[in-house]
């Protein structure tokens, strides 16, 4: 719904393959930069820039000015869209996204 800037994330998964690390996020929808916010919010927490429970706080704030650096955009892509179904229809498809890129990366 583009008359609104509240999305809902329904799932996060985060993988080290190697030297790179794999997020991937299934929502309701993104908003410009979000992706990246979201990433690089976690590249604070695992550089101990911030406490995890600091995520918390955050998202009840609903304030971009609390949250981490906008991560850069090489090495971001988009894997799938899903526009009909349930999100219990999408985080089953993240998982076989999941299952394409294991097959991918060998």
């Amino acid at each position: 719904d583009a008359q609104t800037t509240v999305r809902e994330i329904y799932g996060i998964s985060i993988r080290r393959h190697g030297r790179t690390i794999h997020v991937d996020i299934v929502g309701s929808g993104f908003l410009r930069n979000m992706v990246r916010v979201i990433v690089g919010t976690l590249i604070e927490i695992g550089m101990a820039k911030r406490p995890i429970t600091s995520i918390g706080a955050l998202l009840q704030s609903g304030c971009r000015d609390h949250s981490g650096i906008t991560a850069p955009p090489q090495g971001l892509c988009l894997l799938q869209v899903w526009y009909d179904g349930s999100p219990e229809v999408w985080t089953a498809g993240m998982e076989r996204c999941h299952s394409c890129q294991k097959s991918l990366d060998k």
